[in-house]
């Protein structure tokens, strides 16, 4: 179950539907479209940029390798949920002290 989940995130965060077509005759997954934006250093690319939002990029980047690490082929490669959840609840703390900062009022002094 927690494989379809990552499948969500994974279109969530790109804004891509779970099977991609790349061209008339050819389709691929979003897990193999991610992983192969990311080997070409493209990963700029991945956010679905309809949504134009501000994001610190570790806490994407983090996000992003979590979801891929739980669709891993390999079963021993994927992560527990407990694991998965703490990752995701690091992306959010990491968005939420940079969204303090950054909307924190001037001082007057």
């Amino acid at each position: 179950m927690s494989c379809m989940y990552m499948h969500l995130l994974l279109q969530i965060i790109t804004g891509q539907p779970v099977i991609k077509e790349i061209s008339e005759n050819e389709k691929t997954h979003i897990s193999q479209w991610v992983t192969s934006t990311l080997a070409k250093g493209d990963v700029k690319n991945i956010d679905d940029p309809r949504l134009k939002i501000d994001f610190d990029f570790d806490s994407f980047l983090k996000a992003v390798e979590t979801a891929m690490a739980c669709v891993s082929l390999t079963a021993a490669e994927r992560p527990t949920m407990n694991k998965v959840s703490m990752k995701l609840n690091e992306c959010l703390a990491m968005e939420v002290a940079r969204t303090k900062q950054t909307h924190q009022p001037y001082d007057t002094e």
